[in-house]
């Protein structure tokens, strides 16, 4: 039952982080600090949507050291590099999946660390919620990261 998350696809072994996620079930990967590497991270990406493991990638930021609009940015014009080109480009449904996908669904589901409360301003805050928020022992503690949640949902 042990989940592993490989960090920056693996930065440098991305191929290798591919392979693993793909035959590991309970083995992740995140994407963040890649935007830095443009060529890089298009060439990751498509290598996972021919591998079909996108759905193992999660979104990340590399917080401090860049911002959330920076981060989304990055995902989002991957496909710059390659405008006017044959090159086959990432799709959107890849696009969308990274950036709205929720780790916590697959980390944490029993984790019983994991409280769902609402806060003084009746906001749900939990492991699902866009304001997700690890509470452990009464103790609040700093995510490693926030998701994105779809709008309208």
């Amino acid at each position: 039952d042990l989940k592993i998350i490989l960090a920056h696809m693996g930065h440098p072994w991305y191929e290798e982080c591919i392979a693993v996620i793909r035959k590991n079930p309970n083995v992740y990967a995140e994407v963040s600090a890649l935007f830095y590497r443009p060529w890089q991270y298009y060439n990751i990406l498509i290598t996972a949507q021919e591998y079909l493991v996108t759905d193992k990638i999660f979104f990340g930021t590399d917080y401090p050291f860049t911002t959330l609009e920076e981060s989304i940015g990055g995902l989002k014009n991957v496909n710059q590099l390659v405008e006017g080109s044959n090159h086959p480009r990432v799709t959107d449904e890849t696009i969308d999946h990274i950036l709205y996908s929720s780790p916590f669904e697959h980390w944490w589901q029993q984790n019983p660390l994991c409280v769902t409360r609402v806060d003084s301003r009746n906001t749900r805050i939990d492991s699902g919620g866009t304001r997700a928020r690890n509470i452990f022992l009464g103790k609040r503690i700093k995510p490693v990261f926030v998701y994105i949640r779809r709008p309208g949902i």
